[in-house]
């Protein structure tokens, strides 16, 4: 049975998931990003599982050193770095989003599950579980590989019910062993540390974004009362400096010139225009937060 604190960090995991998706900005072109995949419902994870069964191919070796896993130290570093820069904003004025108060009020729990994983996993009992030899996970502990499938395929929400549906399912094709079974809260964890890692990352990178679009406008409006100029005269020069405006620097550009009134007004062709650039609209844009 796993213990408490394991029981608690999944919640918090889970719920954190959730959290984090919610009013999430669809972003270009980030660097990592989350295990997703098709949304299934009982049935159909029931009926996947055992897809999986037959398809999966296990090594024969008792012992096999394997693909490297997800350190947990570089999650526990990825995060506490997004923590920190996240706090520091909020510090100097920012209101972060419901994702980023999130994380900083269970960063600390969430952190030290996350360093606890190391020592839930010694390398022996890491090199006795059966290995993939086919597919995209080969090389892979099996019940590693079923972990990140039940995670992307119910978009990280996963309860006690979920998990034994879909390993009863699997089973009953294909049964694991001991071994396995009780590796499976510790996959599970390192599964959706690493999703809660990517989301994180893209919850600071739409972060930067509203503080460069605040600065930037904030530059704009003093250079143009300082020059006592319309803002329509310094457009040409000071948009030369942005190649491409994303959703996240569009959101809070239209949510500063709701504030700042008809002094901005000139600000809305030229951001229609930079919209259309990326395939949406401002009011596709607010719809989206």
């Amino acid at each position: 049975m796993m213990p408490d604190s394991g029981i608690l960090v999944i919640v918090l995991l889970v719920v954190g998931m959730g959290i984090l998706r919610w009013r999430q900005i669809r972003l270009k072109s980030l660097s990592g990003e989350p295990v997703t995949d098709a949304l299934l419902g009982a049935n159909e994870l029931e009926q996947h599982a055992r897809d999986l069964a037959t398809r999966h191919r296990i090594s024969g070796r008792t012992f096999s050193r394997g693909q490297r896993l997800p350190d947990p130290s570089a999650t526990s570093k990825a995060l506490k770095g997004i923590h920190g820069e996240i706090s520091k904003a909020v510090r100097g004025g920012y209101s972060p989003s419901p994702a980023g108060e999130w994380l900083l009020d269970n960063f600390y729990v969430i952190d030290a599950g996350i360093r606890d994983i190391k020592g839930s996993m010694p390398p022996g009992y890491y090199r006795k579980l059966p290995k993939l030899t086919n597919g995209r996970m080969r090389g892979y502990p099996r019940v590693y590989a079923l972990a990140l499938d039940l995670i992307s395929h119910t978009d990280g929400h996963v309860d006690t019910e979920v998990v034994e549906l879909f390993f009863a399912a699997y089973q009953s094709i294909a049964p694991l062993s001991i071994g396995e079974i009780w590796a499976i809260p510790t996959f599970l964890r390192i599964g959706l540390a690493e999703n809660l890692k990517h989301l994180a990352g893209q919850v600071i990178h739409t972060q930067r974004q509203r503080q460069k679009a605040h600065e930037w406008l904030d530059t704009l409006l003093q250079e143009a009362r300082n020059r006592t100029v319309g803002v329509e005269e310094l457009l040409g020069s000071r948009t030369r400096s942005l190649r491409r405006v994303n959703a996240a620097f569009a959101t809070e550009l239209l949510y500063r010139m709701r504030n700042e009134g008809a002094e901005s007004a000139p600000l809305g062709e030229w951001l229609d225009g930079r919209l259309a650039a990326i395939g949406t609209t401002a009011e596709d844009v607010v719809h989206l937060e």
